[in-house]
């Protein structure tokens, strides 16, 4: 009785099978590095969030100090202290209008989209309800309300940012 052997072509498949993944793998990251040096000067992909509004309010809260006493040891005794939070509300209505246009920029065989885009957001905010956060009215700094628009990268933006 013989023993078949399995034939060489199979391994040799497998062998090239391994080389066209090594080759697929490189070129693959290859084009990752293309499209991170292209897409390098135009900032990363972006996302806005926003608008909120921040109105800073003023709240007293109990704190324990330990001070030395005469004797040296310490005491500790309850005093009330003073700080400031934020209380952030989001617009009860938002617009959101844009313009995109796209172009495509190579870097040897490799291509990668790009954009430009002129957002512009609006909203209306309704007068902030502070009684429902247990915030006396007094307390509210009105003088330092805020909006707050976050962009994740900068860079991509080429003109100023406008809030009217």
């Amino acid at each position: 009785m013989r023993h078949r052997r399995k034939p060489r072509r199979r391994r040799c498949q497998n062998r090239s099978r391994r080389l066209g993944t090594g080759v697929l793998s490189d070129r693959l990251s290859r084009r990752n590095e293309a499209v991170a040096d292209i897409t390098s000067s135009w900032g990363k992909e972006q996302n806005v969030i926003g608008p909120v509004l921040g109105i800073p309010f003023q709240y007293k809260f109990k704190a324990v100090k330990e001070t030395p006493g005469p004797d040296g040891k310490l005491e500790r005794r309850e005093v009330e202290e003073t700080a400031i939070g934020n209380a952030y509300f989001l617009p009860q209505a938002l617009k959101i209008d844009g313009d995109a246009q796209t172009q495509t920029l190579h870097r040897g065989i490799y291509a990668a989209a790009v954009f430009r885009a002129q957002v512009t957001l609006s909203g209306k905010f309704a007068p902030p309800d502070f009684g429902s956060l247990k915030i006396d009215m007094e307390d509210v700094q009105w003088k330092d309300a805020f909006v707050t628009i976050a962009i994740n990268d900068l860079r991509g933006t080429r003109e100023g940012l406008v809030l009217d």
